[in-house]
């Protein structure tokens, strides 16, 4: 009875699983498609919320249509399991079933191993091609070794010095439409002080006497908004000018910001300086990408507030040898001013 009984109970428990499993993919790659990211707890959060259905102004002749397309797919399923299952449920052969497994569990295994391999190795070398396209498998968790990489083996994971870098191709449409410049008559010097995790109401005269000072002769912008409430995303949107949820595309594509390419294009001198690695979060493969020789985030001081000394130190340096008649953009990451507040 057992033998008889097990392909009823488990045929449709399986046509189940897997329809679900389908329409999930539908799903998620529907939403992928319109909204540049995948299933998540807002998508849940919409469903479970009492008017969340409503908002979605999904009509009733579109809901019947699913409806009859996962009950004609699980109908399809459950006979095709029922068909297998009756199929191999005739070898009584152990070693032919262990031959059976193992043509279907190696290749599985062997694919895994090679596709986490890859990937691991084009984060290494940063194949854009390959690590871009990771972003469109909803669930994926990449493998990486760069930790490793640099212990063991000494290989320098920084390697934006040698990234191929294209503006075309790839998922990333930034910026949406061919900018076009006017010749500027000046070219001022640009100098961003930036002090991480800073809060805005600390700008006073009691905690901040030198800054208030020079505030009251400048000019403050007091309705400026981040673009997230993050280190990465404050400064990505500073300088993208777009809304931090852009990051990772941005990250996958190693795509520089447009202000960067014009600065270059006008002739400015770069300097990044910064008291905390540019690697984490990854500066080096967003903002900074196109300029890495510009790059100085290796301070050599015990504590945060003495690299930040010391980065102040380094800019002068580059003032003294910049020509006065080349214009510069400085940006000078402040550090000690995060928690825990060295």
């Amino acid at each position: 009875m057992r033998t008889h009984r097990a392909p009823n109970v488990l045929a449709p428990v399986a046509a189940f699983l897997f329809v679900a499993l389908e329409f999930f993919i539908l799903l998620d790659r529907k939403q992928y498609a319109l909204f540049r990211f995948h299933l998540n707890g807002l998508a849940v959060n919409i469903l479970a919320t009492p008017g969340g259905w409503e908002s979605m102004h999904i009509g009733s002749i579109d809901l019947m249509t699913v409806m009859g397309g996962v009950i004609v797919a699980l109908l399809l399923e459950a006979l095709a399991f029922r068909f297998l299952l009756h199929r191999y449920a005739r070898i009584t052969d152990e070693i032919h079933v262990a031959r059976r497994w193992a043509m279907l569990v190696v290749p599985i295994l062997v694919l895994s191993i090679a596709e986490r391999a890859t990937y691991a190795w084009a984060d290494l070398r940063n194949v854009r091609e390959v690590t871009r396209v990771a972003r469109v498998i909803p669930l994926y968790q990449p493998l990486t070794v760069k930790r490793l990489a640099h212990r063991l083996f000494g290989i320098d994971v920084n390697r934006e010095d040698d990234l191929a870098l294209s503006k075309s191709g790839g998922l990333l449409f930034y910026p949406r439409a061919t900018l076009r410049f006017h010749t500027p008559e000046r070219t001022p010097n640009i100098l961003w002080l930036t002090l991480d995790s800073w809060r805005y109401d600390a700008l006073s005269k009691e905690n901040t006497p030198h800054i208030y000072d020079f505030a009251a002769r400048a000019q403050v912008f007091d309705h400026h908004l981040s673009g997230g409430n993050a280190t990465r995303y404050g400064i990505f949107s500073l300088f993208y000018g777009i809304h931090g949820c852009y990051w990772p595309p941005v990250l996958a594509e190693r795509r520089g910001p447009v202000l960067v390419s014009r600065l270059k294009d006008l002739g400015y001198a770069m300097k990044i300086e910064s008291s905390t690695s540019l690697t984490w979060p990854e500066f080096r493969r967003t903002a900074f990408v196109e300029i890495p020789a510009a790059i100085e985030d290796n301070m050599p001081g015990p504590a945060t507030k003495d690299r930040d000394r010391q980065l102040v130190e380094h800019f002068e340096k580059f003032l003294d040898h910049n020509s006065p008649d080349n214009p510069f953009f400085a940006w000078l990451f402040f550090d000690s001013s995060h928690h825990p507040y060295d």
